[in-house]
């Protein structure tokens, strides 16, 4: 439904034109029309869940996630948006959250995303524990040893 006295059909020229700027992968540019469409038109999920696609293009699962929440608190039941918060939340690192997006489309009974969401949490807890091992235990040096012995004293 048209909002702000814009038709359906400038609507749809806009956002035909973004969704081509993201198939050359202009997403920058494809991300700015899709911010204007939500704006214009704040209960158009294609729009919502468009603009999610180009933040995590982006990289800003941040963006992503506000706008794939919005979707779902309109409508709880969109496996999509679901999923696609779900790979937004490992990409901020927030396993956790992932993981209730999971078991949601798991009690929904969803079979197309819970597979490709389960190895994308996998693979993204792999990686914080990957790089958490990568940084050196810090050695303390004399100087700072000498400092905190006297700092007793």
């Amino acid at each position: 439904m048209p909002e702000l006295n814009w038709t359906e059909d400038e609507i749809y020229l806009v956002a035909a034109r973004a969704y081509a700027l993201y198939l050359q992968g202009c997403y920058h540019e494809a991300a700015i029309l899709f911010e204007g469409l939500v704006e214009v038109a704040p209960t158009d999920e294609y729009c919502r869940t468009a603009l999610a696609a180009m933040a995590l293009a982006l990289e800003d699962p941040a963006l992503a996630v506000e706008q794939l929440t919005a979707v779902l608190e309109r409508n709880p039941r969109d496996r999509e948006a679901r999923a696609r918060r779900s790979e937004a939340w490992c990409q901020m690192g927030r396993i956790e959250d992932a993981r209730r997006d999971l078991e949601a489309l798991r009690r929904a009974g969803d079979r197309t995303h819970v597979r490709r969401v389960q190895w994308r949490i996998e693979a993204a807890a792999s990686n914080a524990r990957e790089f958490s091992n990568f940084l050196p235990p810090r050695t303390i040096t004399s100087s700072e040893l000498a400092t905190t012995q006297s700092n007793k004293n």
